[in-house]
């Protein structure tokens, strides 16, 4: 809730740099911005930003949403990122059901949808990023060998179309070469892009989007592209 305080319990593992073995949230809306390697993160509620600055990245992430930006500034991703879409109370303990997203739109000064929020990790991806929702954020990465599963969408239209045309935000961008597998039980509204060499699997399985016809799902509604180098 607004307003509300958020616990947290922190475990480090000593050493001549230390790493942060683990870190559980109580409550919605925390952060993070670790100057050392994070090996796992849980919240009964939601997340904002979550920034790793360690050599070696982020392992694991798990809350009922995530709202911010993940960026791993120098390591890579190789835990499993997810959303449980299920809230749970700090006093309670009761368990709600919520959004399951990842990400949010971003907005300029005059209030107007600008972006999204981004994933990104420097030294690639070779863990899994499960959302129980919309994958709304950009994911930037280099080499990409793990799992992005999508429950719904993967990108977002900012309003509904307009004579059969989307304006898009998110996707994913591939940096290098991409041997893991995307996959979406909705449809890919931003665009797929692998710079590199494509070895992995594009499974998107679509659904129907008011405003188009019904036969426009999957990668088609979006006129979405994917290309790979050789």
């Amino acid at each position: 809730n607004e307003g509300a305080p958020i616990n947290a319990s922190i475990q480090i593992a000593p050493g001549k740099t230390p790493t942060i073995a683990n870190i559980a949230f109580v409550g919605d809306g925390a952060s993070l911005d670790s100057r050392y390697d994070v090996a796992n993160i849980t919240s009964t509620g939601s997340v904002g930003d979550v920034i790793v600055r360690g050599k070696a990245g982020l392992g694991s992430l798990s809350a009922s949403g995530i709202f911010g930006n993940i960026n791993v500034l120098l390591g890579a991703i190789t835990g499993t990122i997810q959303t449980t879409g299920i809230r749970i109370d700090p006093l309670t303990g009761d368990q709600t059901t919520v959004t399951g997203d990842i990400g949010q739109f971003t907005f300029d000064k005059n209030n107007v949808v600008n972006g999204v929020t981004t994933i990104s990790a420097k030294r690639g991806i070779s863990g899994q990023i499960i959302v129980r929702g919309n994958l709304i954020s950009a994911v930037k990465t280099g080499t990409f060998s793990g799992v992005i599963a999508a429950q719904g969408d993967i990108g977002i239209v900012a309003a509904a179309p307009v004579s059969g045309s989307l304006t898009r935000f998110g996707g994913i961008s591939i940096s290098g070469n991409a041997s893991g597998q995307i996959i979406a039980l909705g449809n890919a509204f931003g665009d797929i892009t692998v710079n590199g060499t494509l070895s992995g699997r594009i499974a998107v399985q679509g659904q129907g989007v008011a405003g188009l016809d019904a036969d426009r799902s999957g990668i088609d509604v979006a006129l979405a592209r994917c290309d790979h180098g050789r």
